[in-house]
């Protein structure tokens, strides 16, 4: 069969529109495929006069292919059957109504390899499709809890289940046999409580197998941000992806909406290069300068942006050896100043770490540069590096996102006219725990300097 070009418009014209499906006395029948190159069309004659007085205006490709705007049944079509469900929901997708999960194929794929392999399809269709990805994990996961559902009334519970008011008569009488059961086993399903309850029980096994083991607490708390639009690789990267998906060359740097879409578009390549960034910083830093042994980690997704991030748990285990750190404070156990000064030392032996920066010094504007776009081997002076660095992203500056409490001691001055100046006051940065937004009219006006012990580090 020969292919003709197929045109997709983006809703049906008034003459392709059909009645309910209940005042239609023939229902036309549905298809689908690839339309023959063969002359099946039946042109109207006001369509065929368009389309002559086009080919006068010198149109070259005038097309009489028409595809008919698809039917839609009342009856809503089952997941679970073998429908091509994919092929009929995602056209645009699946053009020539092949590679459905639901296909005929030699070997046998798991819903989960199937999505894996078209997410990584070469001209990126897949993953830049933003229903395709939302509604295929529902449905591999709805898929996986059917499956593992049947394993459990059949091989983990050993018995039918009890009906609705069978549970509820066992219940009134103090047996939970079923509902335990049924909440341990729920732990497999991704996202829910019972799973991240595991995930927490694990956590604190993990904790506390390294204290058995000598290796002690975690030391270090980490949270790894993506700085996607400051990455140079990261760019080279989408450039790349969008030439090899799109057929286009573009450059990211004169172009900040290009870059903003490709960052919406392909947040696969940013999750991978992030993957690999992390496991090369803790292979790099965390192990070999931080003495880092053990480490558990999460990533999560933003709320705000929606990007990936990642928080850590890590394990330094000369911090826990006689005479570390954990014993030196122990020592100074009820001195708190003694404490912070102990604990700032280690810090800054460790970690290399510092709270002392006093700003940019003797730093010309042409000097300066965005520290997260520089490559280290790009680096010319380390401690210009340094300090650019701490300015960028270690000084905290009141703006209307922060969540520091200001208090603002009121008084009142007199002036040369012998009036009162109520609005005279002095600014206070309180540490209280409680976090309010700073006023409009404080916003800008001040720098504070933050030291942490709960690290973060900007990659």
């Amino acid at each position: 069969m020969h292919y003709s070009r197929i045109y997709i418009y983006r809703g049906p014209a008034a003459q392709q529109t059909v009645k309910p499906v209940e005042e239609l006395e023939n229902q036309e029948p549905e298809a689908y495929g690839c339309i023959g190159s063969q002359n099946t069309s039946h042109i109207s004659k006001l369509d065929r006069e368009i389309l002559n007085l086009l080919s006068e205006k010198g149109h070259k490709n005038v097309s009489t292919t028409r595809m008919s705007w698809p039917t839609r049944d009342v009856k809503p079509t089952n997941d679970f059957s073998d429908e091509q469900i994919f092929c009929k929901a995602f056209p645009w997708l699946f053009p020539g109504g092949i590679g459905d999960i639901n296909d005929i194929r030699k070997t046998a794929l798991t819903e989960a390899d199937w999505a894996e392999n078209l997410l990584h399809y070469e001209d990126g269709r897949f993953a830049r499709d933003k229903l395709w990805c939302f509604f295929t994990l529902n449905y591999i996961y709805r898929h996986r809890n059917m499956s593992q559902s049947r394993f459990f009334v059949k091989d983990f519970l050993g018995e039918e289940p009890p009906t609705l008011d069978e549970l509820k008569e066992q219940i009134a009488k103090g047996n939970m046999d079923f509902v335990d059961k049924l909440m341990y086993y729920s732990k497999n399903v991704s996202g829910s409580a019972a799973y991240w309850r595991s995930k927490k029980a694990e956590l604190y096994s993990w904790i506390n197998h390294h204290i058995e083991k000598g290796a002690g607490p975690p030391t270090v708390f980490m949270t790894f941000s993506c700085a996607e639009y400051f990455w140079p690789d990261l760019k080279r990267l989408l450039e790349e992806y969008i030439l090899l998906c799109e057929g286009k060359k573009v450059d990211l740097d004169k172009d900040f909406t290009a870059w903003n879409k490709a960052v919406n578009d392909y947040t696969l390549v940013i999750q991978e290069f992030f993957h690999s960034r992390v496991d090369s910083y803790l292979k790099s830093i965390g192990f070999h300068i931080f003495g880092m042994k053990h480490y558990w980690a999460r990533f999560e997704f933003a709320k705000s942006r929606g990007q990936i991030h990642l928080h850590l748990l890590g394990i330094i285990p000369e911090a826990s050896k006689a005479g570390g750190i954990y014993d030196e404070l122990w020592e100074l156990k009820g001195n708190k100043e003694a404490q912070g000064k102990k604990l700032g030392e280690w810090a800054r032996s460790v970690f290399r770490m510092t709270a002392e920066h006093c700003g940019l010094q003797d730093v010309t504007e042409e000097q300066k540069y965005s520290p997260c776009k520089k490559r280290f081997s790009q680096i010319q002076c380390i401690d210009l590096d340094g300090q650019l660095l701490s300015d960028f992203c270690q000084i905290h500056e009141c703006n209307g996102f922060c969540l520091r409490s200001v208090k603002v001691e009121k008084r009142t001055e007199t002036t040369s006219n012998g009036n009162t100046d109520p609005t005279v006051g002095n600014i206070n940065v309180s540490t209280n725990p409680k976090f309010f937004r700073v006023p409009g009219f404080l916003q800008n006006k001040q720098k504070i300097r933050m030291s942490y012990f709960l690290f973060s580090f900007y990659l």
